[in-house]
């Protein structure tokens, strides 16, 4: 089973997973040297240092047909994007990018913050959030991007 953890930090959720002792190959796009040195060691591998996988200079391109997303294409069984959804430069364009890595049976598991809970100051200048999310308008972009809800 192939399973990528976007922007996982260390140890990311590839602790739990190792512990269900299923045979699993691990994998994860995550910007920070240090944090992809750790994952490399703790059996990760590193496809990426930024969403959507493009070989351009450009990270915020979305191009959804570059080299290296076809070499993904209907690859991951399992896609986990916890809390990172908001930093897309345009969210629709990187949902459609995660299915078209998922295999036919894949799912994305998608975790994002509890907006009623954030305090006022949270939506500040300084923040680089893009989008905040609600249960409603996340199932509204995956319907969007061409995905099912479970």
């Amino acid at each position: 089973m192939n399973v990528l953890e976007l922007g996982p930090g260390f140890p990311g959720l590839f602790h739990q997973l190792k512990l269900t002792g299923k045979q699993l190959n691990l994998y994860s796009v995550e910007p920070n040297p240090e944090t992809n040195r750790l994952l490399e060691d703790y059996g990760v591998k590193s496809i990426g240092l930024s969403f959507p996988l493009t070989c351009s200079s450009n990270s915020n391109s979305d191009n959804i047909n570059s080299r290296q997303t076809n070499d993904y294409s209907q690859y991951f069984d399992i896609l986990i994007c916890c809390n990172i959804l908001y930093y897309f430069e345009n969210p629709i364009n990187s949902l459609k990018h995660m299915l078209s890595i998922l295999s036919e049976h894949g799912v994305i598991l998608i975790d994002i913050l509890n907006n009623n809970i954030l305090p006022k100051d949270y939506y500040k200048e300084s923040n680089t959030m893009r989008e905040i999310f609600t249960k409603k308008s996340l199932e509204i972009a995956i319907k969007m991007a061409g995905g099912d809800l479970l």
